[in-house]
Formats: structure tokens, sequence, C-alpha cells
């Protein structure tokens, strides 16, 4: 009896064996065990908030291919975002540090070959950085508004980075349109941070995120600039020319001031006994009550050009225009040939022609008769007399049906 049931234990027992075996060929016959490569899977950096330095590199500059092998039906699940590629940043130093990889993957599958196996991180310090938030403003306001200078809640921003990263930071800044505005502009702006090629760093963090800003928008008035110059060249000199640069400033300020400015001097520019030009960078006097709109400067540069008096002489025949006549009376005087001596630029002499030169004489009070009159005249503004002959001319004066 008893070597009956061994032998049906032994039968079952074999049986079971067989069954798994057949079991085991199926299902590896149906769904083997496969290999498969992962590309490019991320790295995540653990307890790098832990450290007093931070990675220099771009975190998703770092990416590995993993092989893995598991079942071909479990493989159609498994994703790149399911495993995990870790390495542990405690304990790390400042500079290079090569960092072995830690690969953690579902239990359905197994670990092939990493590549690569280690990583080489840079470490540098975390450093603060406080620097000055300033307006960007765009656009331009309303015809005869301008901005003034904008106010700033808070003035400064504060960086927090690796160092390499905070130092490259060149502006923070925020931006205000004012396009066709003519009131106060107010609000809440976002905060921009960025180097010298105008690039935005997401290595780094700053604060505030959101600045509060008051750009003023006032009443302005374009005024003329006037030079305030005193003194005379040297003799046989004279000022040719004045360039003012800029020669039109934008001011605000009191309204009853500012609607009847037409002109703003400077401070005073001596001329005494100079013989070449002057060239002079002077301020503006402003008036009590009176600014400069934003962007204005205080100083104009001011040339006065110096040129050397030369002496012309034209000689001509004229016709003398005779004034204040008696009524009723004529008179008869031939034409006069004139010598004119003229001073001035070499620039301003050459154009003078003989129809610029006028001889007058005034007749008030004489009679009929033979008069020796006395001769005047009349020379363009951009030169002055220097004598003239003859001074004097005799004439006759008649009733008007007796010549």
């Amino acid at each position: 009896m008893n070597n009956i049931l061994r032998s049906d234990t032994v039968i079952k027992i074999v049986s079971v064996l067989v069954a798994i075996v057949l079991w085991a060929y199926v299902i590896g016959e149906q769904n083997p065990f496969v290999e498969h490569t992962f590309r490019d899977v991320p790295i995540q950096f653990n307890n790098l908030e832990d450290i007093d330095y931070a990675l220099v590199e771009d975190e998703s500059s770092f990416k590995i291919n993993v092989r893995v092998k598991t079942r071909r039906s479990y493989l159609a699940k498994l994703t790149k975002d399911m495993i995990n590629a870790e390495v542990n940043m405690r304990g790390r130093i400042e500079g290079e540090n090569l960092l072995p990889i830690t690969i953690i993957l579902p239990e359905q599958a197994e670990l092939v070959s990493v590549n690569p196996t280690e990583i080489m991180v840079t470490l540098e310090p975390i450093i603060e950085r406080q620097i000055p938030v300033t307006v960007r403003v765009h656009g331009e306001p309303a015809d005869g508004f301008a901005i003034m200078e904008p106010i700033i809640k808070p003035a400064e921003a504060i960086l927090n980075g690796p160092k390499s990263i905070v130092e490259t930071i060149k502006s923070a800044f925020i931006s205000v349109d004012v396009s066709g505005r003519s009131e106060d502009v107010k609000g809440d702006f976002l905060l921009r941070v960025t180097d010298e090629k105008s690039s935005e760093s997401k290595k780094i963090t700053y604060k505030p995120e959101i600045v509060e800003a008051l750009v003023p928008i006032v009443k302005k008035v374009d005024v003329e600039i006037e030079p305030n110059i005193i003194g005379k060249p040297n003799e046989g000199y004279t000022i040719s020319g004045v360039v003012i640069n800029p020669s039109m400033i934008s001011v605000t300020g009191d309204e009853d001031v500012i609607s009847n400015l037409q002109k703003i001097r400077t401070e005073t520019i001596n001329l005494n006994d100079v013989k070449e030009d002057v060239h002079k960078e002077v301020k503006v006097i402003l008036p009590t009550g009176v600014e400069l709109v934003t962007g204005e400067k205080d100083i104009i540069n001011i040339t006065v050009r110096i040129g050397k008096i030369e002496q012309h002489t034209l000689n001509t025949i004229k016709e003398v225009n005779f004034i204040n006549l008696i009524e009723g009376y004529e008179v008869s005087a031939d034409p006069v040939d004139i010598s004119v001596s003229l001073k001035g630029l070499k620039q301003d002499l050459n154009r003078i022609k003989e129809e610029d030169i006028n001889v007058h004489a005034d007749l008030k009070g004489l009679q009929e008769g033979t008069h020796e009159v006395k001769l005047s005249i009349s020379i363009p503004d951009n030169v002055t007399l220097g004598d003239f002959y003859p001074k004097h001319i005799n004439i006759e004066i008649k009733r008007g049906e007796e010549i």
C-alpha cells in the first residue's frame, strides 16, 4: 500500500514539473525576453539643494543611453520616463566632480548596460548680488508732453545663483509703454534680468519678480538756446557765426512760467581779444520754477566762429536818391562817381554788388538855388562802412516848370 502511495506521489510531482517546464516553454516562445536601448535618458541630480554650490552646466544637457532586458509584452509598456538615472550631489566639492550614475528600473526590467556610466560636473559657489533696477521707456507721450525721472520700488534687485553667471548679469529692468499718454503711468511691472548679450538665464533666481513704478508725464515746451556772449574779438577780427548744439531744449515747470518762455540763456562766453574760433561747453541757466525734462542735458556745446576783417574798395557811378525835396521843385544833379571802402569777412565782401550800394542826400529845408549837400551811404548789414568819397556834391534846385 505504501509503495502504491509513493508511486502516485512521484507521478504527481513529475507531472507538476513537466507542466511547469511546458508552461515556461510556451511563455518563452510567446513572450520572450528582449533587449532595448533607451536613448537620451535625463539625469536627476539628487540633494543638489543641500550643498552650497551650484551646477555650472545646464542640468538638461546631461543625457545617457540605458539598455534594458525585459519581456516583450512589458517592453511595450516601458517608457523612458520610467527609467530613473540619478547622481548623488551630497558631499561634493567646488570644481570638477566625476560622479557615478545609479539606474533604478521597474521590477520587470533588468539593466544590461549604461553609456556613459559616470559624468563630469562642475560646481561653483552660490553668490548673492544687488544691482539697480532701471526703467526702459517705450513709445512717445502725447504731443506737448514729456516723461520725468521714474520712481521705482524697490530700486534694487537681489540676484542669487552660480558665481560665474551672476557676475555676467548687466541689467535688471522693467519696460513701460508711454505711447500717446498725457498723464502719469503707474503700475506693477515684470522684472527682467539679462546679461551683456541681452539673454536671460534660468540658472539664477532674483527678487522681486514684480516692481512697482511711477513714470510721471508732464507738459513741456521747446525753447531756443541763446548763448550769452560777452566781450569783443581782437582788433581786426569779428564773429562770423555761432553754432549751437543742441539749439533747442525741452523744459517743464510752472504753467505761468513756461507758457511765456521763449529762450533760455547760457553761462557767459568771453570773446575778449580772441583771434580764432572758440569752443565751449556751457550750462544753461534755468529760470526759477523751470526744469529739464528727462533725457535733456544741461550742457550746451557752443562754437563761436571768428573771422579776420578785410577791406574792399568798390568804385561805381551811382544816381543819388534825394529825399525831402520841397513839393513843386526839382533837383538837377549828375550821377556821382563814388568810391566806397567796405569792411567785413572775405566771403561777405565777395558777395557785394554795385546795386547793393545806395547813395542818398537829404534836401530838407533847402530852397531854390545852388547848394552843396552831404551824401550818405547805405550798405548790406553783414558789412560795415569804412569810408567813401566824395562826401558832398553840388546840386541845383529849381521850380518844376523852369527846368
